[in-house]
């Protein structure tokens, strides 16, 4: 478990940044005022050690300022590395996954739409709370992702990602 006193009185985070310094007590090998180690895990995030054990720096970043972590930490523009604290905002995981980008998977090249073999048509949907809703079936691409589109602004809000 984080402790977040204990990380706020050693660690300093950079808001503009988004980088993580030892302020106090750092480990051996490292030096006051001492930018953190960091990794990429493979998948975009950035990680920093602290204590024993590896946490994203977005959310070491996010505890430091505020005191306490969210379900969820989102990167607003989707960005991973971006770990600048106007890049994040609290989010729950359904939230998280609303802001998410297009899919590598994805063939129609637009988010929420698919190509309906029976139909021969192309299918806008959107999900919600792990349930997948149907928008419809169109003529073309566009059309289908113009319906996820405003269906998205409509369910997500802040959190709406169309592309």
């Amino acid at each position: 478990m984080l402790d977040i006193a204990e990380l706020q009185r050693r660690v300093s985070y950079d808001p503009l940044t988004g980088v993580l310094r030892w302020k106090a007590d750092p480990p051996r090998g490292s030096v006051v005022g001492g930018i953190l180690p960091t990794r990429d895990n493979g998948n975009g995030y950035i990680y920093a050690t602290f204590g024993d054990r590896g946490y994203g720096v977005h959310r070491l970043g996010w505890a430091i300022s505020f005191g306490q972590l969210p379900d969820e930490v989102d990167h607003r523009n989707t960005i991973k590395s971006d770990n600048r604290l106007a890049n994040l905002r609290a989010a729950t995981r359904s939230q998280n996954e609303m802001n998410s980008p297009l899919k590598r998977s994805n063939s129609s090249g637009f988010k929420g739409v698919g190509w309906h073999k029976d139909r021969e048509r192309w299918r806008a949907y959107i999900q919600k709370d792990g349930r997948q809703c149907s928008l419809g079936y169109y003529d073309t691409a566009a059309e289908a992702h113009a319906a996820y589109a405003q269906a998205a602004e409509r369910l997500f809000g802040e959190f709406a990602r169309a592309a």
